[in-house]
């Protein structure tokens, strides 16, 4: 039986030079053993060109250099998905606890139309992030019934903890009033 064609795609020995067992590098200059190069298919070698520490090295600088770019990536990507990323979170509950939820699109038209504050207390969702570090959690009415439209509400951390399962809707309202409305 033939023995593979090291340079056939696909067939690319770790070690392509054994007479060797080390390699350069272009960014360094140091001769370095086989180890300290990652693997790569589409090397002639099966290995990266640059050692791991000198990747590593560009890297960090690279993520240094562009730091607040990629805050600004990521703060647009979670602003873009919160509301989606809010319906998944029910979505999970609902499963876990077997009870209906309404569809990503009636979750959206319905989140649109909240104003961003606590049914409870009225805090702003801008304030419950501040005080609690925390957005306005899906809160059901009643917490039997699952996440349908006519079942949830935008409540603040205070307030839906506090309210749980067992206190009622209109408790919790006589709660927040009388304790926490600033």
């Amino acid at each position: 039986m033939n023995s593979p064609n090291p340079h056939r795609k696909g067939n690319k020995p770790w070690n392509y030079f054994p007479e060797s067992k080390t390699k350069g590098c272009p960014k360094c200059g140091r001769t370095l053993p086989f180890s300290a190069f990652a693997k790569s298919s589409s090397a002639k070698t099966g290995l990266q060109t640059t050692c791991r520490e000198c990747i590593s090295k560009h890297q960090r600088a690279y993520r240094i250099a562009n730091l607040q770019a990629r805050r600004e990536i990521e703060a647009k990507h979670r602003a873009k998905n919160i509301v989606p990323d809010k319906w998944r979170f029910c979505r999970q509950r609902a499963q876990k606890k077997r009870i209906p939820i309404c569809t990503l699109s009636e979750f959206v038209a319905w989140h649109e139309k909240q104003p961003l504050q606590c049914v409870y207390c009225g805090m702003s969702e801008s304030r419950s992030v501040l005080q609690f570090g925390r957005r306005l959690h899906i809160d059901r009415r009643e917490g039997n019934l699952g996440y349908l439209i006519n079942n949830i509400q935008l409540a603040c951390h205070r307030c839906n903890v506090t309210k749980n399962k067992y206190i009622t809707h209109e408790q919790m309202h006589e709660i927040a009033r009388n304790y926490f409305r600033d």
